[in-house]
């Protein structure tokens, strides 16, 4: 498990640093940051929307 998520974690920030410079220079350093932040920003909906939020203990299920 620890192998498989190390690989995940490794893989995915090579390409994000590819997709960044990539668009860094198609549309400029300063787009691409607000770009990037906004994107970021965007990932919180789906926590927001979801009913975790809104948990104050585990399901019986789970314990």
């Amino acid at each position: 498990m620890n192998a498989a998520f190390r690989t995940v974690l490794f893989g995915g920030g090579s390409l994000g640093g590819l997709l960044g410079g990539v668009l860094g220079d198609a549309v400029g350093p300063r787009a691409a940051l607000i770009a990037v932040a906004a994107g970021s920003a965007l990932m919180l909906v789906p926590l927001a929307l979801s009913p975790v939020s809104r948990l104050r203990e585990l399901p019986a299920a789970v314990r």
